[in-house]
Order: structure tokens, then C-alpha cells, then sequence
């Protein structure tokens, strides 16, 4: 199993539910975990079904990203019973999907003409000859998991799509929406006041974060006399938000701050702001709808599912920055004119977010 941030929350929520929990990761990976770990020297074993009998295990979750179909065979051929965390956005079909598929290579600002060109010229073959080739591996992977598991209602329908355009519609009664388990420290915070603030979260040297979008459309907002004070967190932000932090006093660049540190930041702010390109349903947003905070997000199925038609906030029109900037405006003015209360949101969230009721509805009926 991937042995990523989640990883622990999963393994205390189940423990928590009585169940008895290990961790399965290459050699090495595991060094310091909370809990048990079991090892595999390289990925090929993981295609042995002598290696998942040898777990003795009742039940394996896996995170997939709809595919690894060999690794699930060889659990399904053991009699192991399988629950995918897909962890994508469902828009898995360059058939389907063509614009957000390559919205994610495309976002390679390094890329000269000649790469670009190549990267067209590779997914309209995608498109109109190889997309049913490309495709089996997630039909395949989601044929051979017990649960397929996604982080929200948006990327479950993408996939419910990409099912149907292959005639395996019956397939989408795998699959379930559980959301991304969050630091206990974002379930905690009970602020009496929200200043006039937004702040935006995320690796800003990751492409996938669009660190541009976010400068530019921050830019304009001061340009034209923004007064909400706005924060950016996390590593690699210096190169894309220096000029701003020189120019505009509201604006600050926190760098990479705890949990802790940043579940105080959201509690006591009023808006995330999110540019992101793609996302499988960003841990970040579960967060600051645990905390209170409304979202501002660029046009993803997979964060625009959970907004509750505006009552957590606003997608933008598209991916520009005139059309993010008219949607910070409007959620800043919401709140500035008394028009959002998010107790009851955040209440709501808590409670579903406690790794216990998630761990819960991953295994139910398991």
C-alpha cells in the first residue's frame, strides 16, 4: 500500500473501530510508522498471489488510482477481498475527458512548441484511435475491486461516465463516495471571530497548483483596491509571489507552516482560495469546510460537488484570471455583507470528516 498522509488516519480510524490494522509497503518506506508494517522487496511481488495469501488478511485497501489490475488479480486469485481508493477525478477517458486530460501535460510551462506539438499530436490519436486500448486498465481494475472508493460525488459521476462509454454501467454499483480522512487538529477549532481574510494552500512549484492563475488573479484584486488581507501557504512560493508580498502590505507568504499552525489560520479566515488544474478532491478543501471557511475553485467537478450549490462557497467560469477574480469578488462581498454563516457547515462537516465514521463507511458491509 501507498504509504501516504492519509495512511495513518486510515489505520487509527479502523483500530478505532476494533479492527486489527497493518500497513503493507516497500522495504524501507515504512520506517517510523504508528503501526504495524509488513514489507515487499520490490513491485513484482506484489503480482504474486503467494504474497497476498501470506498477509492473512480479511480485507486489503488499496490506493489504486483505478488502475495496478495485475497487483488486484493476484489479491482477488489469493481470495483476498479488495476495497480501491481511486484517488482521481474520475476523468480517466481521453474520449471523454480530452480537455482535462490534457490541461495536466499542458501545464508544463517549460514545454517549447515542438514538445507541445508532439503532446497534441499524441492525444488526438488518444482521442479518435487508442482510447479504447488506454482504457481497459481502469475498466479492468474497478472489474477486479470489491469497492471502488472516490473522494466526492463529482469524480464518482465522471467515472460512472467513463463506465457507461465502455458498456459497463452495471460496474457503477462498486462504487461509493467516501471523503478524504483530515488532521484531527482541523476538527477542533472553534474561533469566535473570522477576520477579513483568504488564504491558499499547496506545493507552489507543482504545476498541478497553477501558482500563475493565483498571482495574477491576487494582483488584480489589489490593483483594484482590494482590502481583504490574503495568505498564501506552503513550499515554493517565493518565486511566484515575491513581487506581490513587495508590492501589496495585505498580502503575506507564510511558507510551509504544521497542521496545527494552519487549522488556527483557517478557523480564524473566511475564504480557501483554489487554482488548481485538476484534483481528486483536495484533502485541503475537507479541511477548510471543517474549519468554517467557504472555497473559491477553479471550474473542478471534484471540489464543485461538495459547494452545496453555494452554500460553501463558488466556482469560477474557467481557468483565467478575470474569470477567478470575479469569483473571489463575489465570495468576499457574501461575507462582507453578512450573507454567509458557516457554523452549521462546519458542524456538519466535522461530523462526517471523524476518522471513525470514514473508516466506517469504507468497510461497510465488509
Amino acid at each position: 500500500m501507498d504509504m501516504t498522509v492519509r495512511l495513518d488516519r486510515y489505520c487509527l480510524g479502523l483500530s478505532e473501530l476494533g479492527h486489527d490494522v497493518f500497513a503493507v509497503c516497500c522495504r524501507g518506506a515504512g520506517d517510523g510508522f504508528p503501526y504495524p508494517v509488513l514489507s515487499y522487496e520490490n513491485f513484482d511481488q506484489l503480482a504474486n498471489p503467494l504474497f497476498w495469501r501470506s498477509l492473512r488478511a480479511d480485507l486489503a485497501i488499496v490506493i489504486t488510482w483505478n488502475r495496478m489490475s495485475a497487483y488486484l488479480e493476484a489479491a482477488q486469485s489469493s481470495g483476498q477481498r479488495v476495497i480501491a481508493i481511486a484517488d482521481t477525478d474520475g476523468q480517466l477517458s481521453s474520449r471523454l475527458f480530452l480537455k482535462a486530460r490534457l490541461r495536466r501535460e499542458w501545464a508544463d510551462d517549460s514545454a517549447d512548441a515542438m514538445a507541445r506539438t508532439r503532446l497534441l499530436w499524441r492525444y488526438l490519436k488518444l482521442y479518435l484511435f487508442r482510447w479504447r486500448q488506454e482504457d481497459k486498465e481502469f475498466v479492468r481494475s474497478t472489474e477486479l475491486s470489491h469497492r471502488v472508493v472516490f473522494a466526492n460525488e463529482g469524480a464518482r459521476r465522471n467515472f460512472v461516465r467513463c463506465l457507461i462509454l465502455h458498456g459497463r454501467g452495471d460496474l457503477s454499483e462498486r462504487l461509493a463516495v467516501v471523503p478524504y480522512p483530515v488532521d484531527v487538529a482541523f476538527l477542533d477549532q472553534s474561533p469566535d471571530r473570522r477576520c477579513p481574510r483568504a488564504i491558499a494552500v499547496g506545493r507552489w512549484n507543482d504545476a498541478q497548483k497553477n501558482s500563475g492563475l493565483l498571482a495574477r488573479s491576487i494582483e488584480g484584486y489589489y490593483r483594484d483596491g482590494g482590502d481583504w488581507e490574503i495568505q498564501v501557504v506552503g513550499g515554493g512560493g517565493e518565486s511566484a509571489f515575491l513581487k506581490l508580498a513587495t508590492q501589496y502590505p495585505l498580502f503575506r507568504i507564510l511558507g510551509k507552516l504544521p497542521p496545527s499552525e494552519i487549522a488556527k489560520l483557517l478557523a480564524s479566515s473566511r475564504v480557501l482560495l483554489c487554482t488548481s488544474r485538476w484534483e481528486s478532491g483536495p484533502i485541503v478543501a475537507f479541511e477548510a469546510l471543517a474549519s468554517g471557511c467557504t472555497i473559491v475553485t477553479t471550474p473542478l467537478p471534484s471540489i464543485i460537488s461538495f459547494l452545496e450549490n453555494g452554500r460553501g462557497g463558488r466556482s469560477s467560469a474557467s481557468h483565467k484570471p478575470p474569470d477567478f477574480l470575479t469569483s473571489m469578488r463575489e465570495e468576499f462581498s457574501a461575507w462582507d455583507h453578512g450573507l454567509r454563516s458557516t457554523a452549521d457547515l462546519s458542524s456538519q462537516w466535522r461530523s462526517q470528516l471523524r476518522f471513525q465514521r470514514i473508516c466506517a463507511e469504507l468497510v461497510q458491509g465488509f
